[in-house]
């Protein structure tokens, strides 16, 4: 196993008061978050997982394992089987638990539903909460009973943002509280009942949040976060005395948190990254997702076309990337609108030179959103061009530059994407707005997977 680690000693405060006379016990956290439902590396990972847990074991040591949100949404084996194949990978490497992040929510409340009840571990959140009874739509927190003198507290925060960045219908019914106010609640009821000595809190926020978090509720012991896909230099960093930690996306590496608990005490001995290559798979594990991935990825093979040059893609603000331009041109094209327009961030990465494959495109475009034709008048386009500006977000546009004008009084016709449609970024003008809007049923990739195979060479 490759480690990328990173050690310093530092005295964190244990939320509630012990004996000093505790035994000391030694607790080592694996953890990795927004793996979007990239199992390439999964049965790499239960390897990992079960020698860690293995050797703690033999040194009478803990092991816990936590998952930092976005499980789902962004591989075809992930919109296949709505996240069924991941629960069944975190089941298989023992997961304790994981927090619901943003796009947990994008295959609707019915997967989110079936995907806790084969859940072998707790899927928790403290922060989500039903808007008709005020309950919370998980667990806020669990406590994990690991030893005589070990028992940790595991509590759940997930993005704020999370409505305007999934499926509008999907939470519609939730309200999503504010961390910093909700956290501090739920340490004060951990203080007390002192049911736990430890409180390690996975969340799904982003890093700048996650340190919001750490500066204004101090008793956290450990921050285990997700959402911005960092990069790995950027795994760990301490606020105070409190550690917060991210790892990078899509099950690259695992991450490795080491704690010594001694009675009142948490020392944080050693942090790092343990990289997953030249890791042999587990064989169990491997043949649990061979059903899942294998029929998949065989069927994403098919070439569709020939790239004839490279189609980068970047999340610049005001720009259409040669990707972008590609891709709202098919819609167009497909539509015949005046100008088609899809949202930035819902493209996920470039394309390069060379064969296309039916897995490129749903990689590119791995989210299940429809496309809507509409009236709009050139005011209100131009009004929403200024408001993503403004707002530091990414539009990607067909039949109309960065340099163009629209009339204001003209109607024009347009298509867009159905998570932008229905509030995606809190644009409700295309719904208040437009005129004649009709959905097409048909999803953006399979727009773009036709248009290729018609033109053969883009």
């Amino acid at each position: 196993m490759k480690y990328f680690v990173r050690s310093f000693s530092a005295t964190l405060f244990l939320l509630a008061i012990a004996s000093s006379s505790l035994a000391e016990e030694h607790l080592t956290i694996l953890h990795f978050n927004d793996m979007h439902g990239h199992l390439e590396n999964g049965a790499r990972i239960a390897t990992v997982v079960k020698n860690i847990r293995a050797e703690n074991e033999a040194k009478g040591r803990h092991t816990l394992v936590l998952f930092g949100g976005d499980l789902v949404s962004g591989t075809p084996v992930s919109s296949r089987f709505r996240g069924r194949a991941e629960i069944e990978f975190l089941n298989e490497i023992g997961l304790n638990a994981m927090v619901l992040g943003n796009h947990d929510f994008d295959y609707g409340r019915k997967a989110l539903s079936d995907m806790q009840a084969a859940a072998k571990f707790d899927i928790i959140s403290a922060n989500v909460l039903e808007k008709e009874t005020g309950k919370t739509l998980e667990k806020p927190y669990v406590v994990l009973d690991l030893a005589p003198d070990l028992k940790v507290a595991v509590f759940g925060i997930s993005h704020p943002g999370t409505p305007l960045m999934t499926s509008s219908e999907s939470v519609a019914d939730l309200d999503f509280e504010n961390p910093v106010k909700i956290s501090k609640k739920t340490v004060k009821e951990r203080r007390k009942d002192k049911k736990a000595n430890v409180l390690v809190a996975p969340t799904h926020e982003g890093v700048q949040n996650d340190v919001t978090l750490a500066k204004k509720v101090p008793d956290i012991d450990l921050i285990v976060g997700g959402h911005d896909h960092v990069e790995k230099d950027a795994y760990c960093q301490r606020v105070k005395e409190e550690v917060l930690c991210q790892t990078p996306c899509n099950g690259a590496v695992i991450g490795k948190i080491d704690l010594t608990i001694d009675g009142n005490k948490v020392e944080r001995l050693s942090f790092g990254l343990i990289g997953l290559d030249g890791v042999k798979e587990d064989k169990h594990a491997r043949a649990i997702l061979a059903p899942y991935v294998d029929d998949v990825n065989r069927e994403m093979k098919e070439v569709i076309g020939v790239a004839v040059k490279d189609y980068p893609h970047w999340r610049e603000v005001g720009k259409t990337t040669d990707l972008g331009l590609m891709l709202t041109t098919a819609v167009k094209n497909s539509t015949g609108v005046d100008i088609a327009m899809l949202y930035g961030s819902g493209i996920r990465r470039s394309l390069k030179k060379g064969n296309i494959t039916r897995g490129d495109i749903e990689e590119i475009l791995p989210f299940d959103n429809t496309i809507f034709t509409l009236k709009m008048s050139g005011a209100d386009i131009e009004w929403i061009r200024e408001r993503m500006l403004k707002k530091g977000k990414s539009m990607q546009f067909a039949g109309i530059t960065s340099g163009d004008k629209l009339e204001p009084g003209k109607m024009y016709t347009i298509a867009t994407d159905s998570f932008l449609y229905n509030g995606g970024e809190g644009l409700s003008v295309f719904k208040k707005k437009g005129k004649d809007a009709k959905n097409s049923g048909i999803l953006v990739r399979d727009t773009v997977i036709n248009y290729i195979k018609k033109e053969k060479r883009i």
